[in-house]
Order: structure tokens, then sequence, then C-alpha cells
């Protein structure tokens, strides 16, 4: 980087995280004056303001992960590779799907809730199949990282083992079960995976720089 030298002040320009911005300090000596120190003191206030305002600015809104996506839900029986019951195709927000009286599927943003309805079936009277239960797919895309189980779930004997997903579709397996109860199950992407942003770094490099002024007052 670029050092120009005057005969008492040496001007410095570094170069501050990955955001590659130039900030010039200059760096105060035995025979610094009022001025030259005001203005360093001025220089770290700015800098530090516009660490401020950008991570303001530049911070990303945080979507839904299935915000906008067409998703489908069919019933699956006896196996997963075979349609019982189409329940239809929505846009979330707009997302409820029913299994006549049996049970709903809301799909919204970021989780799905099964709930049973006033006509539900005890799943365990079905026999010994190996899949018996809704399939949600997303149509539109691919957006699914992970799915939990909320602890909220209060349908007795479901937990992980009966669930599967890929990115763009999501399995709940009653078979075996009485229904009993709600499910509910949340979803991330990867935008809900924070990455190391070039704030952290320009944050890092002011650090530095004050701290290596303070070293040379």
């Amino acid at each position: 980087m670029p050092v120009i030298s005057t005969s008492s002040n040496l001007l410095k320009f570094r170069e501050i995280g990955a955001a590659g911005l130039a900030v010039p300090l200059v760096a105060s000596t035995a025979k610094a004056t009022p001025i030259i120190n005001s203005l360093n003191r001025f220089l770290g206030a700015a800098l530090t303001l516009f660490v401020c305002t950008m991570s303001s600015v530049i911070q990303p809104a945080s979507a839904g992960v299935l915000t906008g996506e067409t998703v489908n839900v069919t019933h699956f029986y006896p196996n997963s590779s075979t349609p019982y019951l189409n329940m239809g195709t929505q846009v979330v927000p707009t997302g409820t799907f029913a299994f006549e009286d049996k049970y709903t599927i809301v799909v919204d943003d970021n989780a799905i809730t099964y709930n049973d309805g006033p006509g539900s079936q005890f799943w365990a009277n079905f026999g010994f199949v190996t899949f018996n239960g809704p399939m949600i797919s997303v149509l539109s895309g691919s957006p699914i990282l992970n799915v939990t189980i909320d602890p909220t779930t209060s349908y007795a004997g479901f937990d992980v083992s009966r669930l599967s997903f890929d990115s763009s579709h999501v399995w709940i397996n009653l078979q075996g079960l009485y229904s009993d109860g709600f499910i509910k199950l949340n979803l991330t992407d990867s935008n809900s995976v924070p990455a190391p942003g070039a704030l952290a770094l320009l944050g890092l490099g002011m650090l530095g720089i004050r701290v290596k002024r303070r070293k040379h007052a």
C-alpha cells in the first residue's frame, strides 16, 4: 500500500477488512499538534458512524422459507410412492389443505402444522403398511435446508423417526399412531444461517488501527 512521508506527520492508508475501503489516518507523533489530534478523533468517530450506518443498510431482510412458493400436499398410502388423495396446490402464505374431515395441513412461511379434524381416524387401524400420511411438496423451488419438530407438538408417538425431508419435500408418517393432538414442524433455509460479513472484518480493522494509534500516543 502507498505510504507518503512528510517532515512532521506520517499519512498512512490501511485497507479495512474485506470491503477494501482505504481510510487515511494521521498518526500522532510526539510533536503532534492539537489540530492533528482532533483530526484523528474525527476520523475514528466517522469510521464508527460508517460501520453502524452500513450495518443497518445492507442487512438483508429475513424472508420466510416458503414465502411465495407453490406447495402441494398429497396423502400417500400404503407406501411413500403411492398417492391416495391429492389435497391441492396453493401459494404460501395461503396454504391450508384438508383431507376431508380427517385432518388439515397448514403451510405458512416457516412452519408446517398438522391438526386432527372432527372425523380423525386411528392410523393404527390401517394394518401393516410402510407409509400412511401427507407429503408436502414445494413445486417452485428447493428452499428447505432443515426441518425440526417444534417442542409444542402434542401428537403422541410422533418423533424424528417418522419425519423425513429433502430440499423440496417433507414426509409425515402417521402409520401405527392413534390420532391425537397436532404436529408442528419448523423450517429453515440457507438464508437463516448467518455468514461472516465484511462488516465484521471492517470493525476488527478499525479496532486494530485505534489500538496502534494509542501505542504511538
